[in-house]
């Protein structure tokens, strides 16, 4: 189990703790106690634990703002994105919320997050509409929204930006599909 009194190098880069069991409580750290260790973190893999509350955003953004990469995928984590995450964390290129309880709207932040390749929120509770600001996101590569309730247009590239894109989640395929089949009713 992890132990939040550790001593840790603060060169220290990346930290793997995906599958330790971790629980909300093993975060409940002074943010001056990690700061000074955790000051150079770029990459953070907390997936797959038990964390639940999101106290655990205000954790984050507390200790570094120069995470380049969080995943915390598989974790029980509810209630809304907090805004203050999106103000601190522009420096990521990738984040997966995935697989977990989270509820609420998908932020708009998440369009200031200017340099996002990677942005996985699938498999939570989220609904309400999606946000106009995803499409500001020029370096986005993957975006997977699937397995929400969201709903409204998706507006978000023009055509030559298409070839930024490697993934697009079933919601992006069907309204493609709707465009297609819309299209070919308007040649006959």
């Amino acid at each position: 189990m992890f132990r939040p009194n550790f001593n840790i190098s603060s060169k220290l880069e990346e930290l793997y703790l995906e599958n330790c069991s971790l629980m909300d409580r093993n975060f409940l750290l002074s943010s001056t106690s990690t700061m000074n260790y955790l000051s150079s973190l770029m990459l953070l893999d907390l997936s797959n634990n038990l964390l639940k509350s999101s106290p655990m955003f205000y954790w984050l953004f507390n200790f570094t703002t120069d995470l380049v990469s969080i995943d915390l995928d598989g974790n029980l984590l509810e209630g809304p994105i907090p805004d203050e995450f999106g103000k601190a964390m522009n420096s990521l290129d990738y984040l997966s919320l995935s697989n977990n309880k989270l509820q609420g709207k998908v932020p708009s932040f998440f369009g200031r997050m200017c340099r996002l390749q990677v942005l996985d929120l699938s498999n939570n509770k989220l609904n309400g509409r999606i946000p106009e600001t995803i499409r500001l996101l020029s370096q986005l590569e993957t975006l997977s929204l699937r397995w929400n309730s969201l709903e409204g247009p998706l507006l978000l590239w023009k055509p030559w930006r298409m070839t930024y894109l490697r993934f697009l989640n079933r919601l992006i395929d069907y309204l493609f599909v709707m465009v297609e089949v819309n299209l070919a009713k308007r040649q006959r």
